[in-house]
């Protein structure tokens, strides 16, 4: 029998948007352990396909320390586009890497813990994950086989794998218990 990578998804990744509400990061980060990131890809209605393109990946611990920061951003100035490329005119990010790193480190509240002290203005505000996901995220296709998809852990050292169909669009998650 020839198994392969969508045989043994897991359910725990959650697609999102790269700039979700507050609100809806609540929710969804008490019941996941990784925040799968998502973006619709202007091509998909020229493909006619449906569903989110693959754009990066965001863990639950990341995400805390954001939360835990306050690091949000008013609806208006999530449609300015960050310009990763170039330094003009560059704004200092609110938390860079090291100190993102310090505080991945320490130890996290729970999304519960963080909720609690959260206004309803808050709530109404957005996190920009972009400046903080994982852009090179590794995937394999649906249609991969078991062996492969093993190999990819194995080899790259991954606690998880994105799952993506021919278009490039999740279809789920595999990590590392799955293949045990």
């Amino acid at each position: 029998m020839n198994l392969d990578a969508e045989a043994i998804l897991a359910s725990q990744g959650v697609v999102g948007q790269d700039s979700p509400p507050l609100r809806s990061v609540s929710k969804r980060g008490q019941s996941s352990s990784t925040y799968a990131k998502s973006e619709v890809d202007l091509f998909q209605k020229q493909a006619h396909t449906e569903g989110k393109t693959l754009c990066g990946l965001i863990l639950r611990s990341q995400l805390l320390v954001l939360l835990k920061r306050r690091i949000f951003v008013d609806f208006t100035s999530t449609q300015e586009s960050l310009n990763f490329t170039s330094y003009e005119g560059a704004e200092r990010l609110p938390l860079d890497y090291a100190e993102f790193c310090k505080e991945m480190a320490s130890r996290l509240p729970t999304v519960h813990e963080i909720s609690q002290r959260l206004t309803p203005q808050d709530m109404e505000r957005f996190v920009d994950l972009r400046p903080y996901m994982n852009f090179a995220v590794v995937s394999i296709k649906n249609y991969s086989s078991l062996s492969e998809a093993y190999r990819l852990f194995r080899l790259a050292g991954l606690r998880h794998l994105v799952v993506v169909n021919v278009f490039n669009q999740i279809v789920g998650m595999i990590t590392r218990k799955d293949l045990l």
